[in-house]
């Protein structure tokens, strides 16, 4: 039987797959990109093309949610930047961020079921739908190791971990769709 962390990566390739072109046999073809650190501006996506000969179909970067929920901000200029460098913007999105002392803090699941977030998340969303062309969201990436233990304390990371994950994973994408930001996937 597989686990529901299973379940959930076969969703993002389902998902992932809707995004994608197919060939003349009508499979699914894959899509290639780059990472990107910080918030990628047109000079970095033009360096790349360049230094690689590769015109990417997608492009992922790195956003840290922030420490209180009113300070948060949508990126509207990388996702319009990607796009318009007629890539797929991917967005990994983090619930954690980093103190001026360089400590990393991860957001609770609690703090982020329970409310204490929705006005981000709700802006975030709304944003998002605004935004209207297609992009992916990175929600919460690689849950399945210690490093990170997302929703809970490292000290907590274990076998309730996939429920964590799940509930707060189904919380953030119940808000989506609330806020019918339907391009996001």
């Amino acid at each position: 039987m597989k686990s529901p962390i299973h379940a959930l990566f076969a969703t993002v390739i389902l998902q992932l797959t809707v995004l994608t072109g197919t060939d003349v046999e009508g499979a699914a073809q894959p899509l290639f990109g780059f990472a990107i650190e910080g918030k990628p501006n047109q000079n970095d996506l033009k360096t790349l093309e360049e230094n690689t000969g590769i015109r990417p179909k997608l492009t992922q970067f790195y956003l840290q949610w922030p420490s209180k929920p009113e300070n948060g901000i949508f990126p509207s200029e990388s996702l319009a930047t990607i796009a318009a460098a007629n890539a797929i913007p991917v967005l990994t999105w983090e619930p954690m961020f980093i103190d001026p002392a360089k400590a990393e803090h991860t957001i609770s699941a609690d703090s982020i079921t329970s409310g204490k977030y929705d006005l981000y998340l709700k802006r975030f969303a709304r944003e998002s739908r605004r935004f209207a062309k297609p992009f992916l969201i990175r929600f919460a990436q690689e849950m399945n190791l210690a490093r990170y233990h997302w929703g809970g304390t490292a000290q907590e990371f274990g076998p309730d971990s996939p429920a964590r994950y799940q509930a707060m994973f189904r919380y953030v994408v119940s808000i989506f769709h609330a806020q019918r930001a339907n391009n996001v996937r």
